[in-house]
């Protein structure tokens, strides 16, 4: 609920998960290459150790940057946002720091 009105719904797990463009990413071999082809390419990313989080809409993309990079997937999937994260979403908050 927000200001009284119903802001969302859905399991706890589709709302953690429903809007969500950011994935976690976990490769075999020199992740530096991995994240330069990213900086060139203007993807966002950030270091979560031991994963990366990169913020796409489309996973392929992710996959064609390893795959360039020569390093292989040891992990990919789409980054579960905290509880608080996802209702701040619903309800148009301003992302927390």
């Amino acid at each position: 609920l927000s200001q009284g009105r119903l802001a969302t719904s859905g399991s706890i797990a589709d709302l953690k998960t429903a809007r969500s463009k950011s994935y976690l990413v976990r490769v075999s071999g020199p992740v530096e290459a991995l994240t330069q082809r990213l900086t060139e390419a203007g993807i966002p990313w950030e270091t979560m150790a031991p994963n990366l989080r990169v913020d796409v809409a489309d996973p392929r993309e992710i996959l064609k940057h390893v795959q360039a990079a020569g390093v292989l997937v040891r992990h990919l999937a789409p980054l579960e946002l905290s509880l608080g994260e996802a209702l701040d979403q619903a309800v148009g908050a301003a992302p927390r720091a």
